[in-house]
């Protein structure tokens, strides 16, 4: 007789003897240690005495050739009808598995984690270089820092070292004849408008003009036509006095003067034309609706200021308690304004065209005094010099919006 039964794991038919009963073998598909079951009819088994202490295993099994088919995907063993040896004794460990076995897998110790007292190796190799890191780290920031502190203070603190800050005092002086003369707004400047509309305008303008006050009272301001442009007029209101103020008595200031007064000129003309040719705009509009009130006085600033101010003059203001002034005038490196009577003191800054958009960067300190100030004789000149002055002043005046816009100040007080 012979004892049939199936793998429990690979399900392969095993036939082994009957002496095999209740012993264990290897499964011959998959190497899979199986206890052999017991026939159905089998008489029970004999009690045996217990092993001595040491008693060797008894030895595998053997387990006979079956009829079964191999377990798909495990190739038979060479010159073995299914694969399985019943005579094959089990290999030690560390030696090949026989062919028809799949070897079993090595088992590998995981390595052991590091405890909190002795950290691996790659953290200590992490905290050293954050060490070797952290002299560089801060040493350079604060290296930056000493070098833009110390530049300035080298330069502020080293003997004979004087800054040049455009702030400071100034000396201004009241002229109490003084006039001004008018502004021309060249109709050359005026583009976009069409020669016959801008004709009309200026022909109308001869016989109408424009006159508005500002809102204190200090400046009377006179838009007129003329064949050459439009003319601008500015004079005292029954409260202003007309206040100069020399820019080269501060050296900073006047440095920074003759520096931007080529671009502030032209970037004044540029402003200057524009709002020429809105005005002519407006006041075709005007004429076509037969609009006679129509009001012009926000042209007071951007047009009438402007033009009578060539440069610095159009982006500096009087302060006079809270009340900003405009200049009225630049010639010859002095700036004029109309302020209120008595005025001894006021600040000179920039103008402010939006949030934080101001061109001069200044402030000063404006003591007024009474006496004007007294200039030193031109010397006389040669008939070829006064050729060439008459030269220059021509072109001046195509910058400047035709004439000066003040008297020579040495003959105001005449």
């Amino acid at each position: 007789m012979a004892i049939q039964f199936n793998c429990p794991y690979c399900t392969v038919t095993i036939q082994v003897p009957d002496q095999a009963a209740g012993k264990k073998g290897t499964c011959p598909q998959c190497g899979t240690k199986v206890v052999v079951p017991m026939p159905k009819n089998a008489p029970p088994a004999e009690v045996t005495p217990a092993p001595p202490a040491f008693v060797p295993p008894p030895p595998a099994p053997v387990f006979a050739p079956q009829p079964a088919m191999p377990f798909p995907g495990y190739p038979p063993a060479p010159g073995m009808p299914y694969g399985f040896d019943p005579n094959q004794a089990a290999m030690p460990p560390g030696y090949p598995a026989p062919a028809g076995f799949a070897p079993m897998p090595t088992f590998v110790p995981a390595p052991s984690a590091p405890t909190s007292d002795e950290p691996s190796s790659v953290a200590k190799k992490y905290k050293q270089k954050l060490k070797r890191r952290s002299g560089p780290a801060i040493w350079g920031p604060l290296v930056a820092v000493l070098v833009i502190v110390a530049g300035p203070a080298f330069y502020f603190l080293k003997p004979g070292a004087k800054p040049d800050l455009l702030s400071g005092k100034l000396t201004g002086t009241r002229l109490a004849k003084g006039k001004l003369e008018p502004a021309l707004v060249h109709r050359e400047w005026i583009d976009g408008i069409d020669e016959e509309t801008l004709a009309n305008v200026l022909k109308q303008m001869e016989k109408r003009t424009i006159k508005f006050r500002s809102s204190n009272e200090l400046i009377s301001m006179t838009f007129q036509g003329s064949p050459e442009g439009i003319k601008v007029l500015a004079a005292a209101g029954p409260s202003a006095e007309l206040i100069a103020v020399d820019l080269s008595s501060n050296k900073s200031l006047d440095k920074w003067h003759q520096k931007h007064a080529a671009k502030l000129s032209d970037q004044c003309q540029k402003d200057v034309a524009h709002a020429a040719k809105r005005f002519v705009q407006e006041w075709t509009r005007a004429e076509a609706a037969r609009d006679t009130t129509h009001s012009f006085g926000h042209f007071h600033d951007e047009l009438g200021l402007a033009a009578l101010t060539m440069g610095l003059g159009a982006e500096v203001v009087a302060i006079v308690g809270k009340t900003m002034h405009g200049c009225v005038a630049e010639q010859q490196g002095m700036l004029y304004f109309l302020l209120p009577s008595g005025t001894d003191r006021f600040e000179l800054q920039g103008r402010e065209h939006g949030k934080n958009n101001v061109v001069f960067p200044g402030h000063f300190v404006v003591e007024v005094e009474s006496a004007a100030p007294v200039r030193k004789p031109s010397k006389k000149k040669t008939d070829d010099e006064t050729e060439m002055s008459e030269e220059g002043e021509g072109d001046m005046k195509t910058k400047s919006f035709g004439k000066p816009a003040l008297n020579d100040p040495s003959a105001i007080d005449e």
